[in-house]
Order: structure tokens, then sequence, then C-alpha cells
């Protein structure tokens, strides 16, 4: 997150939060802006920062005394890590991951101890509970940013349908505002040890991401906990010391994610752009909550960086990346690593597909290929809950968007979602590849355009051609075999009479014509 630090003027050594967001943070006299300094020399409204796509920018206000960036007074510039910031006469350094202090305040008896992180003006913290002596994570939303009465809405109907999933992370949603959540404590995130985790063997990782996507599909069957995720919003259960094995997990709500969704903040902040789906790019829908098919996409983004190694539209800045999403299409996931099932890189390349419409569309769909890919000793999850056995909640609060599924008093979701997947499969999945013979591959670019290749993109080795696979040995011999075998001396009986027979005929017949 990003700070800025009072080096000259008064209150020296004074932090003031610079949020993460397209909306910009005020710089100006004290009383009236974001970060209010106490001089005189500075304008109500003097300069703002914004976070634009990545990238932070400063711009003068029209201000009296001007804005001066690194002794340089400026209308317009990129602001970067460490960077001098004279306003009147207050000098400020701008830091782009330093935390302020934790607020001086409780969340349900939990006394902050730590800031972890800032998305879209709310404060993911960590605190304590000294009634119950446990660490928690809260989740608040900061009272410079207060949420919207339709951002309320989705976050209350969110805080319903997450109990209604029965989740044991979440605890609470605390008061009408909607502006703080209370989760049970958590271990490190996928984003803290992900490349410990691309180094475990392919197997292992593809039952990573069958978890993931069973629970985020449990989760995305609800509108309002459709939000969209990041490496940092997964958890990561893992034992203490050199990684070799994980599993994963998501909380109740996030609600930072769910926030950041409503406000259109998506594209400005870097962590979610790798796996951020074309349409998402846009402008938010009327409730806040993103179609399934960009969720499809979102999901499909993070496999393929996991059992690649490679994130799926390359490296570059946020707009490059961003670019990529709407006109780039990834190399197929069995090229860039050859050990991918070819089931496997199927299904990704269709959730990564730029039509919404050629997306999966339900739970069972994206998980056949998955758990025929897994290791033996995989078994499915269980969903949290049946959402068509839970009882209905109380009617929505006026106001409320109309798509907010069953919490809402809509129709429940599709029964497709939260059907059990079915047992792993002992033979493969024949794919599209096998129905109709493709020309061989020739080497490729980590990623396509319509166009061609791109320029300077490594190429990656053709896979060789799986052996064929001949007729199995080992099957036991099935009912109908056995009754062809218990039946074998009737019918050799039957053939023993009918010669017998067929001859007495015979040889009355030529009896009777030389008589």
């Amino acid at each position: 997150m990003a700070v800025l630090r009072v080096r000259k003027g008064a209150n020296v050594g004074t932090l003031y939060l610079v949020f993460s967001s397209h909306r910009p943070t005020v710089i100006g006299r004290e009383g009236h802006a974001d970060v209010g300094l106490a001089d005189s020399r500075t304008s109500r409204a003097h300069a703002r920062l914004a976070l634009e796509h990545g990238v932070w920018i400063v711009e003068d206000l029209g201000s009296a005394n001007g804005t001066v960036l690194k002794g340089k007074r400026v209308e317009r510039a990129p602001v970067e890590d460490g960077a001098s910031l004279q306003i009147g006469s207050t000098l400020l350094s701008f830091h782009e991951r330093e935390a302020p202090p934790p607020p001086d305040f409780e969340v349900h008896g939990a006394q902050p101890s730590r800031v972890l992180r800032e998305e879209s003006g709310v404060l993911v913290l960590e605190a304590h509970q000294v009634a119950l002596d446990r660490d928690v994570r809260c989740d608040v939303v900061h009272s410079l940013r207060p949420l919207s009465e339709a951002e309320q809405s989705l976050v209350q109907a969110a805080g319903e349908q997450a109990r209604r999933l029965q989740d044991p992370q979440f605890v609470a949603l605390l008061n009408t505002k909607a502006d703080a959540v209370l989760l049970r404590p958590a271990s490190g995130t996928l984003e803290d040890r992900f490349d410990e985790v691309l180094g475990l063997p392919l197997e292992q990782r593809i039952e990573i991401l069958r978890q993931l996507v069973d629970l985020a599909l449990e989760r995305h069957s609800w509108d309002a906990l459709r939000a969209p995720l990041s490496l940092r919003h997964v958890i990561l259960d893992a034992p203490p010391g050199p990684l070799t094995s994980a599993s994963v997990r998501l909380p109740g709500i996030e609600l930072s994610a769910l926030v950041a969704q409503a406000r259109g903040d998506l594209p400005h902040l870097a962590h979610f752009v790798p796996y951020l789906a074309p349409e998402a790019q846009a402008a938010v829908t009327s409730d806040g909550a993103p179609p399934l098919a960009s969720c499809m996409y979102n999901l499909g983004a993070m496999g393929y960086h996991l059992l690649t190694r490679e994130a799926p539209m390359g490296r570059g800045s946020v707009l490059e990346v961003l670019s990529h999403h709407k006109t780039l299409s990834p190399a197929p996931a069995n090229l860039v690593e050859p050990a991918i099932p070819e089931a496997v890189a199927e299904l990704l390349a269709q959730m990564l597909d730029k039509d919404p419409r050629r997306r999966p569309r339900g739970r069972q769909e994206v998980l056949r290929a998955l758990l025929d890919a897994a290791p033996g000793d995989a078994t499915p999850i269980a969903p949290l809950s049946n959402p068509e056995q839970a009882p209905a909640p109380p009617a929505a609060a006026p106001g409320s968007a109309s798509r907010m599924g069953t919490a809402a008093g809509g129709t429940p979701p599709p029964a497709e979602a939260h059907r059990a997947p079915r047992p792993r499969s002992r033979t493969a999945t024949p794919s599209r590849a096998a129905e109709s013979p493709a020309p061989a591959r020739a080497a490729v670019p980590s990623f396509l355009s319509s166009s061609g290749a791109v320029a300077g993109a490594p190429t990656v080795p053709t896979a060789p051609p799986p052996a064929a696979r001949g007729p199995r040995n080992d099957a036991k011999p099935g009912p109908s075999v056995l009754a062809s075998v218990l039946y074998l001396p009737l019918w050799l009986l039957i053939a023993v009479v009918c010669f017998y027979a067929a001859r007495y005929v015979s040889k009355s017949i030529f009896q009777a014509l030389g008589s």
C-alpha cells in the first residue's frame, strides 16, 4: 500500500494513507482534503494522487503555490517510490510499499495490531480478540471511502449468502452499514508462497487448481459472492518448512475484492490484472456482480499460470497486459508444459476464450477434466452446503439490487452449480483432438495473436505424440462369457442330434429313389 510521510513542516513523521483506487487521494489544507496538512501555504484542494492502471500519478489542481516533484514544478507527472513532493511549505515523501499504523479502535472486541493491505478503500487488518484469545482478520471500509447504498446492499447480500454457505472462516458481518467484516485467522496466501507452489509436481498443482475451482464455483453460483480472485485472495494451507504439499481455501467474504469490483477499480490494481477477463475491464454492472463467464476466465487464467508457470498474457505494464487480454490468446498449455494432459489443456483454452458464450457454463463441466487428471487418491470437495435446502433469508432492504439471487428474494442459483462432482473416471475423457486429427503444430511463442506471433516471445518445443495404447489384458470374463461356457455341452448335444437326424433323412430319401 502507499503512504505519504511528512518530512518537513507541521507534524513531522506523520503518515497519510494514499488510496489504491482510480478515485484520487486529494492533498490540501487540513479539514478540506483526504491528506489534510496544517499549512497556510497549501490550497484547500492543492494536488491529487491517483493510481492509473498500476502507475501512480500526481496532478496539480490549480494551486496558488504549485506542486513540486523532486525539485521541479509539475502539472501532471508519474510518481516513483521514494520521490519527494513539496506541497506549500510541507515536504512529503511518497512510499509505495509502506503500511500506516493500525487504527486506534476496536472491531467487535478485536483490537487491530497490523495493517496487512489496503484495496479500493478497504483496510485488511490483523487483530486480536482478547475475550476469546484468538487472532482474527478484520476487513474495514475506511471512513474517507464510505460505501454507497448500492455497495451496502451488495455487501449485505454477500454476508447473508456467506452465512447460508456455513463457511467456518466467516464470523460476522458486524453492522447495518456493512462496512466491517470479521474473519477467523488464516495462514499465508497463495501469493506469499507462489514460487514454492510452482515448484511442486504437476499432479499436485492440478489438485490445487481442482480445489480452487471447486471452492470458487461454489461461491460464484451466488451473485453477491461472485468476486474476482487473485493470488492474494486465496488462502494456502501448508505445513511449516519446505513446501512439499499444500491445499487451498477461500474466505467466506473477500470484502476488498467485492468493493473493488463494485467501484470499477479492478483494472487499476496490478494483482488482479493477470487474471482479469476482457469484459471485466469495462464499466461495472448495475449490482457490482460480474457474470459467471467472467469468473470462468478468471479461474482459467489463474489455472494456466499455476500449471504452466507462465502468466497467460505474458509480462509487461498493466496497460499492455490488459490489452493482451482483449486481443491475444495464450499458447496451448500442453505446448508450454508438455506433461499437462490434453483434456486439461483444452479446458483451459475454453475457459480463456475471448467470447464469454463459449466458456464453460457449469461446475461439472470444469471439474470433469481436472478430476480425470488429479492424483489417484484425490477426492472431490463436498459443497459447504446445499443452497436449495437452506432456509429463506429475510427480505432485502429497500433499494437493493434486483440480481442478488435468493438472498434478495430472487430465484435460487442453478442446480447445476451445486451438484456434487462425479467420481473420478478411470478412463480419460476423449478429446476433440482425438476425434478430428489436426496437423502437427510447429514451435509457437508463449502467446499468439490473431495476426501472428508476438515479437520476442520464447518458442516452446512441440510435445511428442503419446504412444498408442493397446487393449488391456487384465480384463476378467464378464457374465456373457461365463454363460457361453456353461451352455457349451448343450450346444454340442444339439449338433450331434441334428447330424444323425440329417443322415437318417438322407438315407431314407436315397433308398426311396433307388426302389
